[in-house]
């Protein structure tokens, strides 16, 4: 988008025929101011277009987005082995919630590879081992491209086959895996970069590739933990410190416990916590 600014001839005569600009000083300076004014406001929208631009495609290395796709197939692996014990209790032929009960409550179209499968939890057991070794795949970086969407795949069908259990961490894995499916997540730290070197299809140097997905994952991070800072800001118990005794309970030591029974104490973790989620969000 390309603004221009053109300049009038003085000794044009106005359209009502009253003379030329250089005749009437006053509709002379507001002409100009005006035009000033328009250039003003094009090049600072030129700018912010720039920058807009620049933010989403300019190349960079893809470092960052490779070690977020190392830590992320990490978390599905994390998250599909604690899943395991209970596999076929949360999505098996006999589940707590049956497919067509799940079905019945969430009616549509919907993405959901249990649609698809036999009614055999042979089936729904030999997903569990794909879905493992494809986010394990992933992880490593090997054949990257279609890891991602076998695991954005195999996250959306549980997500959708047991609503009920799935929480926002199980949502920002989803989102964030359809983006990773287009970012050079396989660019660095994989096993993709070492083949294509060994063969002699990438020089050892990484190369700058364009962030847009990168970006498109940073914000729904950042409105993620923005979402939950509004949330939590209309609750009672995180402006009055209790949410934090609830959690100092569950997860810290004896020593930590005594302490949290102070109100300097309290007031101080509790405002921390509300800084830390809303510049997260804001980030």
């Amino acid at each position: 988008m390309r603004l221009s600014q053109t300049k009038s001839d003085s000794s044009q005569p106005l359209p009502d025929g009253r003379g030329s600009e250089s005749s009437f000083g006053l509709t002379s300076g507001y002409r100009g101011a005006t035009a000033r004014a328009w250039s003003g406001d094009g090049v600072r929208l030129r700018s912010l277009i720039e920058a807009w631009n620049g933010f989403f495609f300019a190349p960079q290395a893809p470092t960052p987005i490779a070690l977020f796709r190392a830590i992320y197939g990490g978390l599905v692996v994390v998250t599909l082995l604690l899943l395991r014990p209970d596999w076929l209790t949360w999505y098996g032929t006999h589940a707590w919630v049956g497919l067509r009960t799940m079905q019945q409550m969430e009616p549509g179209t919907r993405l959901n590879l249990f649609v698809l499968l036999p009614r055999s939890d042979a089936w729904i057991e030999a997903l569990f081992w794909v879905f493992l070794c494809s986010a394990i795949s992933l992880s490593a970086g090997f054949l990257t491209r279609l890891n991602s969407v076998i695991v954005f795949l195999c996250l959306t069908s549980i997500q959708q086959r047991n609503l009920y259990i799935t929480h926002g961490g199980d949502t920002f894995l989803r989102l964030a895996g359809f983006f990773l499916i287009f970012a050079p997540a396989g660019a660095d730290f994989s096993v993709d970069r070492l083949i294509r070197i060994r063969r002699g299809k990438q020089d050892p140097g990484t190369q700058a590739r364009s962030p847009w997905a990168q970006r498109m994952i940073q914000f729904q991070l950042a409105l993620l933990y923005f979402a939950a800072f509004c949330w939590k800001a209309q609750g009672a118990p995180w402006i009055e410190g209790t949410a934090i005794g609830y959690v100092y309970h569950a997860f810290s030591s004896p020593c930590m416990v005594s302490q949290s029974h102070r109100p300097q104490v309290r007031e101080l973790v509790r405002f921390g916590a509300g800084v830390f989620l809303g510049c997260s969000g804001l980030d």
